[in-house]
């Protein structure tokens, strides 16, 4: 009887030699990131050093934005956002960091990891419980912070749509204190968590320099609705089975949006200039 055991090293290894992808393809992420460059201060507000860390925090600095364009080879992640990596979603970015570093790609550049963080999960969202947040003290022990409150009046409404929460520094450890300085510049707490999180995992060195751009699922969508009118987008929804589109609305809850809105003037430049219009991930 033979062993027929295969080891996770080589199930991630890809050997297969890759070219550059077509002039299209490229194209379309040229376009992506330009679409990214005049919409950054919509995710976080700063300036001089500390606008340039964000952009490579978030893979949106020139470097990353070339390797992107021009990559043979992107692998994809779409967790929830949220402050807590609990196990075995840490996996995720390990496990991409992995594939990236068992890629051959001979020379025609490098792999990338293409993150589209889902961005409207709700405050009662039971993984990844971004209504608290799970941190080591000063003294080493686990700590949970109450952020939001969870009681069924509020645990609907996404994170999108909350804003920046006060937290104590007092008994934060220095990286913690590091991270969250740079959170705070974030629009809301859906990009504060993001922010917060990323810190942390290029400090644990779950990525490699200039190998994962962020590219929030909401982005994404705004970035397709420029390419496609939202009415034609909810037509071509039906056609597929696909999920309907949906709005935060004024309560800060995903409502459907409907083919009549979609095609009136409901909804404006401004409404998804702001990214509040969700599609399937």
């Amino acid at each position: 009887m033979t062993n027929s055991a295969v080891t996770l090293r080589e199930r991630l290894t890809v050997r297969k030699p890759l070219g550059a992808p077509p002039a299209l393809i490229r194209q379309n992420r040229q376009r992506l990131c330009e679409f990214i460059r005049k919409i950054e201060t919509e995710i976080f507000t700063a300036e001089g050093e500390t606008r340039a860390t964000l952009r490579t925090l978030f893979g949106w600095d020139d470097d990353t934005f070339h390797f992107f364009i021009i990559s043979p080879m992107l692998t994809h992640s779409s967790p929830h956002t949220s402050m807590n990596g609990f196990s075995p979603m840490l996996t995720y970015p390990w496990m991409q960091r992995c594939i990236q570093a068992l890629a051959d790609l001979r020379g025609s550049g490098r792999a990338v990891h293409l993150r589209t963080l889902v961005m409207h999960n709700n405050l009662g969202d039971l993984r990844w419980r971004p209504y608290a947040w799970w941190r080591r003290s000063r003294a080493g022990s686990i700590v949970k912070t109450r952020l939001f409150s969870r009681n069924h009046a509020e645990r609907r409404r996404v994170l999108l749509a909350q804003p920046v929460p006060e937290i104590d520094l007092s008994d934060c450890v220095a990286t913690d204190r590091d991270a969250l300085a740079l959170a705070r510049h974030a629009r809301n707490y859906a990009y504060f968590s993001a922010i917060y999180r990323m810190a942390i995992e290029r400090h644990a060195g779950l990525h490699l320099p200039h190998g994962t751009i962020e590219v929030p699922l909401n982005v994404l969508n705004a970035f397709a609705f420029t390419q496609e009118s939202l009415g034609r987008w909810i037509v071509l929804g039906k056609e597929t089975s696909m999920r309907q589109v949906r709005v935060v609305s004024e309560r800060g809850e995903l409502v459907e949006l409907h083919s009549k809105e979609a095609w009136g003037d409901a909804v404006s430049a401004n409404k998804i200039g702001k990214f509040s219009i969700i599609c399937t991930n």
